[in-house]
């Protein structure tokens, strides 16, 4: 005896429409500009010959932390901006306390005062920026997402690619 159940597939739920993605995207973007925070680079020198990153908003979600940055470009040369190294730092003989400079990023001076660091990798979960190759006088913005929920304080230094025999990098108390 031969027979066949024919049966329907379930259908799938209908997409959603553009509107509501908007709507989404939307909430989002307002959660994510008015939740950003302001990182203190006042000490950081823009040097005439040198390419300067600076750090300039932290945004933290429930599970990812972004990290938005420009780069400027004061060389003679083109400069070609990579997807940053990304690590956290612990300072476990430190001079100052990092309590006291939440947000900031730090120079080469307080970088010595913070003392040695002992740092570990972190893995990008994305990183974007707004054009890979800048010429002399200009700038890029850059935002790089690190998946992991952070507490306060903790290091983090972001290096580029070098700028001749100098590394271009910024360290930032989060």
């Amino acid at each position: 005896m031969n027979f066949a159940i024919d049966s329907r597939l379930p259908t799938k739920p209908s997409p959603q429409t553009g509107a509501d993605l908007e709507d989404v995207a939307d909430m989002m973007l307002t959660r994510a500009l008015l939740g950003a925070e302001r990182v203190d680079s006042s000490s950081i020198g823009s040097e005439k010959g040198r390419v300067t990153v600076r750090i300039e908003h932290v945004f933290q979600s429930r599970s990812t932390l972004y990290i938005h940055y420009s780069v400027t470009n004061l060389s003679n040369q083109p400069f070609r901006v990579t997807d940053p190294v990304v690590t956290e730092a612990v300072a476990p003989q430190t001079t100052i306390s990092l309590l006291s400079i939440p947000r900031t990023q730090v120079d080469k001076h307080l970088l010595r005062q913070v003392g040695e660091l002992r740092e570990r990798s972190v893995s990008p979960v994305r990183s974007e920026f707004s054009k890979e190759d800048i010429q002399p006088n200009e700038e890029v913005q850059g935002v790089v997402a690190i998946r992991e929920q952070v507490a306060t304080p903790t290091i983090f230094r972001l290096t580029f690619g070098p700028e001749g025999r100098h590394k271009v990098e910024a360290v930032m108390v989060f």
